[in-house]
């Protein structure tokens, strides 16, 4: 018999919904603290990486950069959509292009749209550095804002609707009008916003860019409960996606219940690729069990195409997103298909 457990903070509130911050799709918006371990030290091991240590890259916008406005859809608000190319992208007119998908676009490229810290993830500047390098296959990222929504929008549908027990979840629906302001009576959106991305948003990318197609040409990449909803994704569409990256994903408001929903799901084809980390402060403190479980769970010890990670002094921040976004990007793209260090999950 499995046991859930749906952990709640001293307080009684859901963790999730005490934080006013994951509303706006950002971190805590301290940066990490001073001395933490550079990436690529002995506390983790990158051995499938081509480069395990990148200095941090500067601030401002690097390559070509689009923001598109005109993208319809059925299924949830309109939005804005941030397209980056890479330099290759217009020397090489008859190439084509894989497809990185990341959510909550306004953080991704640009430090004055970052909507809480003022960093962004540095996604162009990594990119530039890697595919000179060789390390990896550069691809067009599709970067897609959030909105008020964010939360109901990114939440994982099935797992809140099918798995929650019918108390459990009126509770976090009252803590959701509660902790940020989003009526109880609001729809989940979770499906609807997987759908906009690949029955509105992938066409319309397919129409207007020249991309490799095939799930082996398709990623998508997200921190907090943007990890939640990358994971989702590359779950529940693994037709469309072949492999995702989730950082300081942010469990707690699916409970033990997602364990039960990825079990179900049934283990990842070995083709499939699955990159997850956490740091050790401020919202990522908490979420040390959690992994552990994740871990245990998918058997990430045991696999050759999934990995999982801790770094120490990293937090729930743009910043540190920022500081090891090229460790998933050479995961996901990587020109040299190294399997990662078998590791034994205590």
């Amino acid at each position: 018999m499995i046991m859930h457990q749906y952990r709640f903070c001293a307080t009684g509130t859901l963790l999730l919904l005490a934080v006013a911050a994951l509303a706006a799709g950002c971190g805590s918006g301290t940066d990490a603290p001073k001395g933490s371990p550079p990436i690529g030290s002995a506390e983790a091991e990158f051995g499938w990486a081509a480069i395990e240590i990148l200095p941090e890259p500067g601030l401002g916008v690097s390559g070509h950069l689009e923001v598109h406005t005109d993208i319809e859809s059925d299924h949830i608000p309109g939005r804005r959509v941030h397209v980056w190319l890479p330099p290759s992208y217009g020397e090489q007119p008859d190439s084509r292009f894989p497809v990185l998908y990341m959510h909550d676009g306004q953080n991704v490229f640009d430090p004055a749209g970052s909507v809480f810290s003022g960093r962004d993830w540095a996604v162009d500047e990594v990119i530039l550095a890697l595919a000179d390098s060789g390390a990896i296959r550069p691809p067009i990222v599709v970067a897609i804002e959030s909105g008020p929504l964010r939360i109901v929008e990114l939440a994982p549908q099935d797992v809140l609707t099918d798995y929650f027990p019918v108390d459990t979840l009126a509770e976090a629906r009252r803590q959701l009008e509660a902790g940020v302001n989003i009526p109880a009576s609001q729809p989940l959106l979770g499906n609807a916003y997987l759908a906009y991305i690949t029955e509105d948003l992938m066409p319309w990318v397919e129409a207007n860019y020249r991309v490799q197609d095939g799930p082996e040409n398709t990623f998508i990449m997200g921190s907090s409960m943007g990890g939640l909803a990358s994971i989702y994704a590359l779950y529940k569409r693994p037709d469309v996606f072949g492999g995702a990256a989730a950082l300081s994903t942010h469990w707690p408001v699916v409970g033990d219940y997602m364990l039960d929903w990825l079990r179900d799901r049934g283990p990842l084809s070995g083709t499939h690729r699955l990159y997850m980390d956490r740091g050790t402060e401020t919202l990522d403190s908490q979420y040390g069990a959690w992994q552990h479980d994740v871990d245990r769970a998918l058997g990430v010890a045991d696999a050759s195409n999934m990995t999982s990670h801790v770094f120490p002094g990293h937090a729930h921040t743009e910043a540190d997103w920022r500081r090891r976004v090229h460790l998933p990007l050479q995961f996901l793209l990587g020109t040299e298909r190294r399997a990662p260090p078998l590791r034994t999950v205590q």
